[in-house]
């Protein structure tokens, strides 16, 4: 029961923060892009901003209270600032928090996300994923998504900023399937990439490996399979050269990823 507990308090803890200080700090940046009629541009960037802002914060309060530790290792040298792909593995429903640490560390504060299509209708965030201009796209073969996730990539192109996805699409329950090539993620899907490297050429790949040790849960709704977790985020660049396509290179850094998950 005590755990029960002190995995419940963090879930609370979130949601009185999010309303008294997160709420108000969203508005407040609205107003100044209003007042000071900022381009759509610098509208975008002050969206994600916010949310990633938001998200550290969450990040430096809701991890110390469950005993998370989730050190971040950069593996090799990575220019900061410098506007990449980032590709991910998905493994709980707050791996963003640990990203929104990732891109400080790299000092990315501006970066596109393609997301499942229900987000754009999730309570309190949706509305903000909307205006930070993130491609939104179902999963089930829509000719559509493609097309999204494109406009978005000609955007970052057009802002020069980064953007990143979670190229298996959904989260690994953390549970194999018989016969599959990874014991610790689910295969990589190539469209969304494959759309990235043509329309963003010369940007490199950051990998981005999350170790969750120990893991039961997915979602901060299993707050006592969280408690105590002590893990490691795994983060490396391969820059693309002439040959390199979509699949070898996905196949390449999920190679790595088992490796470090085993």
């Amino acid at each position: 029961m005590r755990k029960k507990i002190r995995g419940l308090v963090p879930l609370i803890v979130f949601g009185i923060l999010l309303l008294t200080v997160s709420l108000p700090y969203r508005f407040a940046r609205r107003c100044w892009s209003a007042c000071f009629h900022k381009t759509d541009a610098e509208r975008r960037r002050s969206e994600t901003i916010w949310q990633y802002e938001t998200a550290r914060f969450f990040h430096r309060v809701i991890f110390p209270m469950m005993g998370i530790r989730m050190p971040i290792t950069i593996h090799g040298e990575i220019p900061l600032g410098q506007p990449c792909i980032l590709v991910s593995n998905h493994r709980t429903a707050i791996d963003h928090l640990i990203l929104a640490m990732v891109m400080g560390t790299l000092h990315l504060d501006y970066v596109l996300w393609v997301l499942k299509y229900e987000m754009q209708k999730a309570w309190f965030l949706g509305s903000s994923f909307v205006r930070a201009g993130y491609a939104f796209v179902t999963r089930r073969g829509n000719p559509r998504d493609k097309d999204r996730i494109r406009e978005m990539a000609r955007m970052a192109r057009q802002d020069g900023v980064s953007v990143a996805l979670y190229a298996e699409g959904t989260r690994f329950n953390g549970t194999p399937s018989e016969g599959v090539r990874f014991k610790h993620l689910l295969e990589p899907k190539i469209g969304g990439f494959q759309i990235f490297l043509e329309e963003l050429p010369g940007y490199p790949v950051v990998f981005v490996c999350m170790d969750w040790r120990g893991l039961t849960g997915t979602t901060i709704l299993d707050g006592e399979g969280f408690l105590d977790i002590h893990g490691n985020v795994h983060v490396w660049q391969r820059d693309l050269v002439p040959g390199d396509d979509a699949r070898s290179v996905l196949d390449e850094g999920w190679a790595r990823m088992e490796e470090l998950l085993s």
